[in-house]
């Protein structure tokens, strides 16, 4: 019966777990998988907190083969916990919204809300991205922009909605240079225009 029971895996998830364990190693610089430990999680996690979650099969994998205990949250305990919570809900919120809205600035500000989450940037600097600053593929977002570039992986439903929406931002003929157009053709969405979206939901 347990074989009977056990969740299959789609390939497509497969590939985001075996994603997520090269690209910890990758960019921790650890030459085997027996140097890694919390400190090299972390630090891995500050710049990629998108991969938290495709990360905890192969930790999982790593305390009961090898005996190393790995912690996925970047920074742990209870507190930590609250605030993944607390942007979990602010994710699904956003995604909620997008699903339903054809409100092009309601629109604007949630794809801000999700990309700074989803990425680990200031709302500010979202903001302030140009079109062609960014990219949605199949299941990651990267953003080109200055000084690095920066990417995550993102799933279903936030990936289709977020390219969705994108298209129409970028192939807006308004002129506007900014992908989070603001009331004038050459300025950006600003904060408080975000945080009005945000409280109507």
């Amino acid at each position: 019966k347990k074989e009977e029971n056990r969740r299959v895996l789609s390939e497509k998830t497969i590939r985001s777990y075996l994603c997520a364990a090269g690209t910890l190693l990758c960019a921790s610089g650890k030459g085997s998988v027996r140097e890694l430990d919390n400190e090299v999680v972390r630090r891995v996690l500050r710049k990629k907190k998108g991969l938290a979650a495709s990360l905890m099969p192969f930790c999982r994998y790593l305390r009961k083969i090898i005996g190393i205990d790995l912690a996925i949250s970047p920074s742990g305990g209870k507190s930590s916990g609250r605030k993944q919570k607390a942007l979990l809900d602010k994710v699904r919120r956003s995604i909620k919204v997008l699903r339903v809205t054809k409100n092009a600035s309601e629109a604007r500000a949630h794809m801000a809300i999700l990309i700074a989450h989803l990425i680990g940037l200031p709302l500010r600097e979202v903001l302030r991205l140009e079109k062609g600053n960014i990219v949605v593929g199949k299941n990651h977002l990267r953003i080109r922009a200055r000084p690095e570039e920066k990417e995550t992986e993102i799933a279903e439903p936030a990936c289709f909605l977020m390219n969705k929406w994108l298209v129409q931002m970028v192939e807006s003929s308004s002129g506007n240079p900014f992908l989070f157009e603001g009331n004038s053709n050459h300025r950006a969405m600003d904060v408080s225009s975000v945080d009005y979206w945000a409280k109507k939901n």
